[in-house]
């Protein structure tokens, strides 16, 4: 069985499936080349599916709050502007994006944000923001504080705590220089971690253990058969 955190790897276990029977690959961060003097985008800004568990109820809430911030939502137009509603004017709707169109929505990041209020698996608008040298600050739950090490890589907050987010984006917003810091710190990371090349390694060699662990099990069957 593979799983992506420590967290899911848990979960497994207390179902009752065996620990030797469990790996951990996390997602992959893509590709992507940054230049060293890259700049801090203009926006606190949300990628991602524009529905309840994902928090995005929770990150407007926050907008209200800080209202002299400026906010992008990347996701359903037509489902961002129901949820805005006329009542956040500090908050810009850039609707779905793809490809390079996407890239260039980090790009304008000061910071992303991802307040899910519900577990998640390893989210790829986190693995992709750090390797796009984005300060992240995301939910402290399931296994996303695996991911953004609070202090350093970004900020964690209390799942559903609008208030406690807000906090932590104007304190965010206020040190361009930390968000650099931990911008870089989270690239470093994703590639030392979430590389394609790290993650083949680690792949190949889960299928190592688990062919290992096929062919102890038929040595045991055909013990058994003989005896």
């Amino acid at each position: 069985f593979i799983v992506q955190t420590e967290f899911q790897k848990a979960k497994f276990i207390n179902s009752g499936i065996a620990e030797e029977r469990i790996e951990i690959l996390p997602g992959i961060a893509p590709r992507s080349e940054t230049s060293l003097d890259h700049e801090l985008g203009d926006f606190v800004t949300y990628i991602g599916r524009i529905s309840p568990e994902k928090g995005i109820d929770v990150f407007l809430h926050a907008a209200k709050t800080v209202s002299q911030v400026p906010f992008a939502v990347v996701g359903n137009h037509a489902e961002s502007r129901r949820r805005l509603d006329g009542s956040c004017t500090n908050v810009t709707s850039l609707g779905f994006l793809r490809g390079d169109a996407l890239m260039h929505a980090y790009r304008r990041a000061r910071f992303v944000v991802a307040p899910s209020i519900w577990y998640e698996g390893f989210p790829n608008v986190i693995a992709t923001a750090m390797i796009m040298r984005n300060a992240v600050i995301s939910s402290r739950i399931g296994g996303i504080p695996e991911i953004v090490d609070d202090g350093v890589t970004g900020l964690l907050c209390e799942p559903g705590n609008a208030q406690d987010l807000a906090q932590k984006i104007q304190y965010l917003w206020d040190r361009p220089e930390l968000c650099k810091q931990m911008g870089q710190a989270g690239r470093e990371k994703a590639l030392r971690e979430y590389s394609p090349e790290k993650c083949y390694e680690r792949l190949i060699a889960i299928y190592q253990k688990a062919n290992i662990l096929a062919r102890r099990a038929a040595v045991m069957r055909c013990a058994t058969e003989l005896t």
